[in-house]
């Protein structure tokens, strides 16, 4: 993501040209909320099929394809007020992927940025963050007093759940039969993330076996986290979500603890591509 100088009162910068810039932040300005600014605009270095551009305004992070802006708006945001911490992680194909991850650990993963603009970015959004959680400096002295009645979240406030799709997915060409992967992503399409977990850094694409929609799907990837944490595979990077396990395995936990929100699951791997190169040895 390579973000030049644009002097716009509207955002700090992209990589397009200021005419384009200015086109995309226009649209944008549909699906902001009364009062909001976008501060930042950037695009990924090599656009993805589904994700091509990062918004930053002064509430919320907004990923979202230019193509399809003014037909589906964002594809996946994420509240500043939420922002628990901002990072870049190095990908196989040495790109680096900016990463936030909110207040529950749910993490998002907006795209592929350069080395060298992340950091840029990174400050951008920590400048937002800080701000808006004043208590977080100044500690206010504790005062006895009687516990308060339960009070209904006002509108518009986070919800202490995070909702979203819990998935379990394989891949038997390169990891074998008895290896899933156990996740959980916030995307509005699911299959988005799964298609960008079998790119070219795997050689057969993955089999989705469940799909499971939940209010608390951090909550749910948890559990099944836990029932599962004598396998990991990875025990020292607690991000790396393989587990030593059969879907067949994994089935018989979520059907204990997802109950009638499990509504289908294939417990065998179609492994399309796999099972056709075989055939042709």
């Amino acid at each position: 993501m390579a973000l030049q100088e644009i002097q716009h009162p509207d955002y700090v910068g992209a990589e397009v040209d200021a005419g384009d810039a200015e086109h995309v932040t226009r649209v944008l300005r549909f699906f902001l909320r009364d009062g909001e600014r976008v501060v930042a605009l950037a695009t990924t270095v090599k656009a993805l099929p589904t994700l091509t551009h990062i918004a930053v305004t002064d509430r919320r992070i907004l990923g979202f394809s230019a193509a399809e802006l003014a037909k589906e708006g964002p594809r996946q945001e994420t509240d500043i007020a939420v922002v628990a911490s901002v990072e870049t992680r190095k990908s196989s194909k040495q790109r680096w992927f900016f990463v936030v991850v909110d207040e529950s650990g749910a993490e998002t993963d907006f795209g592929d940025v350069h080395d060298q603009d992340a950091p840029r970015l990174t400050r951008i959004i920590e400048g937002l963050v800080r701000p808006s959680r004043p208590e977080a400096d100044v500690p206010s002295p504790r005062l006895p007093e009687a516990d308060p009645l339960p009070r209904a979240p006002e509108p518009g406030a986070p919800s202490p759940h995070t909702p979203g799709a819990g998935y379990v997915i394989s891949n038997i060409g390169a990891f074998g039969e008895r290896m899933v992967k156990i996740g959980m992503t916030r995307r509005l399409e699911p299959m988005d993330r799964v298609r960008e977990l079998g790119d070219a850094s795997v050689p057969f694409r993955f089999d989705v076996h469940a799909l499971i929609f939940s209010e608390d799907a951090v909550g749910l990837e948890n559990s099944l986290h836990e029932e599962f944490a004598d396998r990991r595979v990875n025990r020292v990077n607690l991000r790396r979500e393989f587990f030593y396990a059969t879907p067949a395995e994994v089935r018989e936990v979520l059907e204990r603890l997802a109950g009638n929100h499990l509504l289908e699951y294939n417990e065998t791997p179609e492994a399309l591509e796999y099972r056709a190169g075989k055939t042709d040895r």
